[in-house]
């Protein structure tokens, strides 16, 4: 979930310490206009592009250089 929508798609393991998302669809509610915002940038953040997995202290870390 990314603001007040819910995404979902594929994720594919690329290697032993990269993730590859692709998004297939979102739900389409109404939010603060913030929100919405914040939330169409983080979905194309993550959108069809391959991340580093880091896990640290119980959190799982995703890295890519050009975000």
């Amino acid at each position: 979930k990314s603001g007040c929508n819910n995404y979902f798609g594929e994720v594919k393991k690329v290697d032993s310490g990269t993730l590859s998302f692709g998004l297939a669809g979102v739900t389409e509610m109404m939010c603060g206009e913030n929100v919405m915002k914040w939330e169409a940038k983080y979905l194309n953040a993550i959108t069809q592009k391959q991340f580093e997995v880091v896990q640290r202290d119980n959190q799982l870390i995703l890295w890519n250089e050009e975000i």
